[in-house]
């Protein structure tokens, strides 16, 4: 069974615990539940440009990440992910080229149905909640961030490539509830679906090893387009993340 790895933490942690205790199971169904916790690894590179706020960055991260999953033996599951960048080499151009400290933060709740048949492979559905946050700070051009609270739809298809190893292919979409933007010298601003969208897609692998643990490998993109609305005082923007993680699932 292959599983993608699309995390996000901080902020609404809590609310995201909430919702899995909300789905969560009864103890006369705990024992057919299987638990499965998968840290990672992951290296990213995030690219930000708004070119009428005159704003853009470029940043390489190293990020840590964890997902926690309860597979039921109907094979409904629950999925908490979460990821927070640990190190980075980035910069931004704004009123003038300058170091800067960038860190990504992301947190999701999904709740699906698993391997669900699907020609010579198997497919998995999914909604829920998610939450991703960029900030960049300590630069002579001030403060920034991006951030984005969305409903996720999305489907992941597996296939098996020999007795031990999958192939994983997956994409989601985003559609966004509430955000935020602000860069050097404005103030902040709400933005919503009307002027917002964002998706994700991803391949990998799985390989099972020995003593029922798992190599996982994916790489993925995330893209967010913020529309520029003069009216709303928007400077818009467009941002994508590009994520290489490598975790081992238990």
């Amino acid at each position: 069974m292959s599983r993608s790895l699309l995390a996000k933490p901080s902020a609404p942690l809590a609310a995201l615990l909430l919702l899995a205790g909300v789905g969560g199971f009864s103890p006369a169904s705990s024992a057919a539940t299987q638990l499965l916790v998968t840290p990672s690894a992951q290296l990213a590179y995030f690219n930000l440009d708004s070119s009428s706020a005159g704003y853009q960055v470029d940043a390489h991260l190293l990020l840590w990440g964890v997902e926690l999953e309860a597979l039921t033996q109907d094979q409904t599951y629950h999925r908490l992910q979460l990821s927070s960048s640990l190190l980075d080499q980035s910069s931004v151009s704004a009123l003038a080229d300058d170091r800067a400290q960038v860190d990504v933060h992301r947190a999701g709740y999904r709740l699906g149905a698993a391997q669900i048949p699907a020609g010579v492979g198997e497919l998995n559905l999914w909604t829920g909640v998610g939450w991703q946050g960029v900030y960049m700070d300590k630069t002579s051009a001030g403060k920034g961030s991006i951030r984005h609270a969305y409903l996720p739809f999305g489907g992941e298809w597996s296939q098996s490539l020999a007795p031990a190893t999958f192939s994983v292919i997956g994409a989601e979409y985003r559609l966004l509830m509430q955000g935020r933007e602000h860069f050097p010298g404005s103030t902040r601003y709400r933005f919503d679906l009307s002027n917002a969208r964002g998706w994700a897609a991803w391949i990998g692998l799985d390989h099972s090893a020995e003593a029922q643990r798992s190599l996982v490998a994916r790489l993925m993109l995330e893209h967010w387009t913020m529309e520029r609305s003069a009216s709303r005082q928007l400077a818009g923007s467009r941002s994508y993340l590009l994520t290489a993680v490598l975790g081992v699932r238990f």
